[in-house]
């Protein structure tokens, strides 16, 4: 590596890597399409977004802030609501025969914003993906721009990836065990 280019990655700050709280909480049928529901947290003490938990505990300075830190008693599934609205909306109307009309969505708690990755298989072996953020000036939901996936969502999506290739791709396409089994 030249100089220059240690002296940047020396100032860089990256937190270490913690593992995140992942629960499959159920399956959401949209359009057609069977998706696997994910639920993902950077709170540990969260274990789905059906919890009734609040945000009350959080510094209130932003508009994000205020709609993170969630009225009382709001559960964070409503939260999640708008944002998965956006994603299915995503969804085509018609599928071809490459779709098998089967997916996953993850519903990810993040510490600085909430997202939606809305994710499909299509054209046989291709993983099309749609990823809805939380608006760091306003707290709406909204589809992302510069933000994507991250670590944790991959996580997710490789165990996607290869239950796919044994259920769909390993000889004999079977969309029930793909949808009843849980990727481990």
């Amino acid at each position: 590596l030249t100089k220059e280019l240690e002296a940047r990655l020396e100032t860089c700050a990256y937190k270490q890597f913690e593992p995140r709280k992942v629960v499959c909480d159920g399956r959401i049928q949209s359009r057609g399409f069977q998706l696997r529901s994910y639920f993902v947290t950077v709170d540990a003490a969260e274990s789905s977004p059906a919890d009734a938990l609040t945000r009350q505990d959080m510094a209130v300075s932003s508009p994000a802030d205020q709609t993170r830190a969630r009225a009382p008693g709001l559960p964070i599934a409503a939260s999640f609501e708008e944002g998965v609205r956006l994603a299915l909306d995503e969804l085509p109307e018609e599928r071809d025969e490459g779709c098998p009309g089967v997916g996953f969505i993850i519903k990810h708690h993040g510490a600085t914003a909430d997202y939606v990755v809305l994710v499909w298989w299509a054209n046989e072996n291709e993983l099309l993906t749609r990823v809805f953020v939380t608006d760091p000036q306003t707290g709406r939901w909204r589809r992302a721009n510069d933000e994507s996936f991250c670590v944790w969502d991959l996580e997710i999506m490789w165990r996607e990836r290869n239950h796919y290739i044994r259920t769909m791709l390993g000889g004999k396409s079977d969309v029930a065990q793909y949808l009843d089994e849980t990727p481990t």
